[in-house]
C-alpha cells in the first residue's frame, strides 16, 4: 500500500428512507491529492505481533506511538496543517489520521512520515474515521455550512459518496463483510450493506438500556457501543455493549466493564479503540494520559502511559 494515493471525490444518490431521512449528496466536491516520497516514511523493525499504538492531539504537528508490551515510544511527524481529528487503522496496521482541515494522511505500519495523503476540500469532523479490512473503504464524518455528512471513500477514487442525515451521527465502523454502522444520537443504528446504495435503520432491542452512547466498533466478532453507565450518586462509567444483529434488531450479547474507568465528567475523554485479536482496549483522559485495559469481561488494567492526547488507535498487523 505504500505507493497507493487516496483518491476522493463525491457521487451518486443513496435512497432516501423514512426512518432517517438520510440522503445522498451529488454535489461536487473539490478534490486535491499529492504523494509523499517514499523515502520520509521510515518504517522499522517489527515482529508480526507487535501492537503499535498511534496517538495524536488536537493541532499538534507529531504524535506518539508506543509500543506494547515494553512502553517503548517514538514520535511521528503530521503535516502543520490537518489538524488532527481522529485515527482508524486497518487489518494490515496501517494508520490513518483525518484532520478538520480535509487532509486524510495514511501511515504504513510503523512508519514515522505520512506514505499517502489527500485533501478533500471539507472540514471533517472529531469524531475519527473508519476503514474497512480491505482498506477499500474510509468512512469519515465531515461538516458543511448546512449539516454534518457521512463521507465514504470507495476504492480511492472517484466519486466519494457523502450522505447526509437529518440525526446527527457521532461514530461509525465497518464489520467484516464490509458493511458500514453509524452511531446516531437516537436509539438505533444506521447500516448500508457492502454495494449497496440503501440505508437502513435498526432499532435498539428490549435488552439495551442505555444513554450518551460516543463510539462504535467491530471488535472482530460483534458490534461494540459504548456508552455512559451510572449516575451522580453511584458515580459514571463507561461500559462496552457487545451486540448483534438479530430479529431486525440490535440485540445485547454481553457487556464489558472495564474497572477503574472513566468519568465522563473528568477531563475529557481520548477516543477509545478495541483490538480483540490482542484483547486489548485502550482509552484515557485528555491531559493524564491513556490506559489499556484486558477487554474481556474482567476488564482489567494492563498498562498507562502518561501524556496529553485526543486520540488513539491501536496498528497490529
Amino acid at each position: 500500500m505504500n505507493s497507493r494515493k487516496l483518491i476522493l471525490a463525491s457521487g451518486a444518490a443513496a435512497a432516501l428512507l423514512t426512518a432517517c431521512s438520510f440522503s445522498s449528496s451529488s454535489d461536487p466536491v473539490s478534490v486535491s491529492h499529492y504523494a509523499v516520497p517514499q523515502a520520509a516514511g521510515v518504517r522499522h523493525q517489527t515482529s508480526s505481533q507487535q501492537t503499535l499504538i498511534y496517538t495524536s492531539h488536537y493541532d499538534d504537528t507529531s504524535g506518539v506511538i508506543y509500543a506494547y508490551p515494553g512502553g517503548t515510544q517514538q514520535t511521528y511527524e503530521i503535516d502543520p496543517a490537518t489538524g488532527p481529528e481522529g485515527l482508524c487503522s486497518d487489518s494490515k496496521g496501517d494508520v490513518f489520521l483525518v484532520g478538520r482541515s480535509g487532509e486524510v494522511e495514511e501511515y504504513s505500519f510503523g512508519a514515522t512520515s505520512p506514505t499517502a495523503a489527500v485533501s478533500i476540500a471539507q472540514e471533517i469532523a472529531d469524531d475519527g474515521c473508519a476503514v474497512d479490512g480491505t482498506a477499500e473503504h474510509i468512512a469519515m464524518i465531515t461538516r458543511t455550512k448546512r449539516n454534518t455528512q457521512v463521507a465514504v471513500l470507495t476504492n480511492f477514487t472517484p466519486p466519494v459518496k457523502s450522505y447526509s442525515p437529518t440525526i446527527t451521527p457521532v461514530s461509525l465502523t465497518y464489520d467484516n463483510k464490509g458493511n458500514l454502522f453509524v452511531l446516531p444520537i437516537g436509539k438505533f443504528l444506521i447500516e448500508i450493506k457492502k454495494g449497496s446504495r440503501t440505508f437502513t435503520t435498526i432499532p435498539y432491542g428490549n435488552s439495551l438500556s442505555f444513554s450518551d452512547a460516543s463510539f462504535i466498533q467491530w471488535d472482530g466478532q460483534y458490534l461494540a457501543i459504548i456508552a455512559v453507565h451510572g449516575g451522580r450518586k453511584e458515580g459514571f462509567s463507561h461500559w462496552i455493549y457487545r451486540c448483534k444483529i438479530a430479529a431486525s434488531a440490535v440485540q445485547l450479547v454481553s457487556i464489558v466493564k472495564p474497572l477503574s474507568f472513566l468519568d465522563p465528567r473528568g477531563a475529557g475523554r481520548v477516543r477509545s479503540w478495541i483490538q480483540s485479536d490482542r484483547n486489548i482496549f485502550v482509552s484515557g483522559q485528555v491531559s493524564t494520559g491513556l490506559s489499556i485495559w484486558a477487554y474481556s469481561d474482567a476488564g482489567k488494567k494492563l498498562a498507562h502511559f502518561a501524556g496529553n492526547f485526543t486520540d488513539a488507535v491501536v496498528a497490529a498487523p
